[in-house]
């Protein structure tokens, strides 16, 4: 596998919301009707025979394994006993779940011997493509396997979700010496309930928080980290490679919001308002401008692509909802949060599912509380676009502080998004 490439560490249909056959067209989209789904990516260590823990204070337990080859029969077999090993921890929990493999012998039944079949009740334990163990990492010893675990489909709203979550991930952290490094990310996919699209309003919305706030939810990842610029996994920054990024110089950043039609009449009177403050830029004005004037979900997803297949899939994933290539065509029609770098620490995985969660939550707009969460979101994102740190702050605390304002705006408790802020803050160190 070549170290500077960019892997796709997706099957074409991701494990959550169904098919992507569904008509394009959406009724309005209720908060307590969005859904989520986590896939975390990993690697685990088995033990060489013959060999010593290399980590003998580690409390965790170690297991051995026998099938030492690099041939395919032996990489399968130890998939087979890491996957087991993974997926009887969470059972554990009180949780189900279930290998590849397990499914694999279904393969007879047209729904069993399929991964969709368990979507809403399993957590599903299987390959993750881009997981590959870095230098630093003992490969004498240990046979690393890569690792996805992916969660069943679960309520964003239902406080219940977030608990399961935590209580697998700190299972996991006990009982297993799972590690994730700089080939291995966190993703959320945010969709509905019923498999539907979002409405196409939502999804405007949606869009334009996370354009005027991406400086900000993108402090999360560390500057020092190999993939920082995504060199191993997809998830570039809409504001330099979507389409519309490429269009902001060549149409000139002159548009006013104010002679822009908004189908929305709540978000006009919003960003409006924000221009008339002189707090949009003009480039985000425009920016703006062509994500409320696409005319579909189609156009408004190949807006927020990029135009280059490494670049089709950014940080924050509209590309179901483009089609332009076969995998988009069959995907489910969520956005993805492809961020977040690889962790396996619950901290810091439940505050993140919260946060594109609750981002989802206050752009569907469906109560008078989410409509002031939307409103203060957009201008905690427009304030945390530049950073100039006063004095006896460092550059790490000023990026700590713009995503505490998102945090509060968004009405996130502080205990669920302390440790990510944390991590920003000790990240973004100078």
């Amino acid at each position: 596998m070549p170290p500077h490439s960019i892997i796709d560490e997706h099957d074409l249909v991701c494990p959550f919301f169904g098919s992507g056959s569904g008509s394009a067209q959406a009724a309005g989209t209720s908060q307590k009707g969005i859904a989520f789904g986590l896939e975390v990516k990993c690697l685990l260590p088995l033990l060489v025979k013959g060999y010593k823990d290399p980590e003998p204070k580690e409390t965790r337990p170690l297991f051995r394994t026998v099938f030492t080859g690099d041939d395919p029969e032996s990489l399968e077999a130890r998939q087979k006993d890491a996957y087991e090993l993974i997926a009887k921890t969470i059972r554990k929990t009180g949780e189900k779940a279930i290998t590849i493999f397990d499914i694999q012998k279904h393969k007879n039944s047209p729904e069993m011997g399929k991964e969709s079949y368990y979507w809403d009740s399993d957590w599903i334990v299987k390959k993750a493509n881009s997981a590959i163990p870095g230098g630093d990492m003992n490969q004498t010893a240990y046979k690393w396997v890569s690792t996805e675990i992916s969660s069943p489909r679960m309520a964003a709203m239902d406080k219940e979700s977030s608990n399961r979550v935590r209580k697998v991930l700190e299972k996991l952290e006990a009982r297993q010496r799972l590690k994730a490094n700089f080939s291995c990310d966190v993703h959320v996919h945010i969709g509905r309930l019923d498999g539907k699209p979002f409405d196409l309003a939502t999804l405007k919305r949606l869009a334009t928080l996370l354009w005027l706030a991406e400086p900000t939810l993108r402090s999360i990842r560390n500057p020092k980290s190999l993939n920082y610029h995504n060199k191993y996994t997809w998830g570039a920054e809409l504001r330099q490679r979507s389409r519309i990024a490429l269009l902001l110089g060549a149409a000139g950043n002159t548009t006013s919001l104010a002679k822009t039609r908004i189908d929305d009449d709540e978000t006009a009177t919003i960003l409006r308002k924000l221009e008339r403050d002189k707090m949009l830029s003009r480039a985000d004005a425009r920016a703006l401008q062509l994500i409320w004037s696409a005319a579909t979900h189609q156009d408004l997803g190949q807006r927020l692509s990029g135009i280059e297949p490494k670049y089709r899939r950014m940080g924050f994933n509209f590309s179901a909802f483009g089609k332009e290539d076969d995998r988009a065509v069959v995907s489910p029609r969520t956005v993805e949060f492809r961020i977040m770098e690889g962790t396996v620490e619950a901290d810091l995985v439940a505050g993140w599912l919260a946060v594109c969660s609750k981002m989802a939550e206050v752009s569907a707009l469906r109560s008078e509380s989410g409509r002031r969460r939307f409103a203060e979101a957009i201008r905690a994102g427009l304030l945390g676009q530049v950073v100039v740190p006063k004095v006896g702050q460092s550059v790490g605390e000023q990026y700590g502080k713009h995503f505490e304002w998102l945090m509060q705006a968004l009405e996130i408790p502080k205990d669920v998004y302390s440790a990510l802020k944390l991590k920003v803050r000790d990240d973004n160190k100078v």
